[in-house]
């Protein structure tokens, strides 16, 4: 029985750091410590019926339930809304959420606006300009929803703040 609960201690550890890594960096840009990290987590509950699942009580009253799968090489799966997120593949779409969950639309802005990749037009690999048309898309919308909401300085200001000096302006109806 002792070496279940290491077993189950060292499961709950390895899904606070997972859950830790996932949530949003400050509006900076920077990683948040540990202990400003805590408050985005009310609990985290062991299932009864499954030693691997974990139920993840949030601030915003949402819960997470999170399963670990396998014993060797694991990697965590987690549910949100009925959506699965398997991190075995990527985590981005779990980060995504935390980010809508615990961002405000003008720091989300920010945030995609500082993590662009401004030179995707150029790349050779078609990856590469896939994935920047589509983060590019994803700015247009935010910046659409903030101009829509009256925020149209903030927007022209953080484009213009943070895109490289050669770099044209924002366009929004293309």
């Amino acid at each position: 029985m002792k070496e279940l609960d290491h077993i189950n201690y060292n499961l709950e550890k390895d899904l606070i750091v997972t859950i830790r890594s996932e949530l949003p960096d400050d509006t900076t840009g920077n990683p948040l410590d540990w202990y400003a990290k805590q408050k985005f987590i009310t609990a985290i509950e062991q299932d009864k019926d499954n030693e691997h699942k974990f139920n993840i009580l949030l601030a915003t009253g949402k819960t997470v339930i999170a399963e670990k799968q396998e014993r060797w090489r694991s990697w965590w799966i987690f549910s949100l809304d009925e959506i699965i997120y398997n991190t075995r593949f990527t985590s981005c779409g779990l980060r995504q959420i935390f980010k809508e969950m615990f961002l405000t639309l003008k720091d989300q802005f920010e945030y995609e606006i500082k993590h662009f990749d401004w030179t995707f037009e150029c790349s050779d690999d078609f990856r590469y300009w896939t994935s920047g048309t589509a983060h590019l898309k994803k700015i247009k919308k935010m910046a659409k929803e903030l101009i829509e909401i009256g925020e149209t300085d903030f927007v022209t200001q953080t484009w213009n703040k943070h895109k490289p000096k050669d770099y044209g302006e924002l366009i929004i109806n293309e």
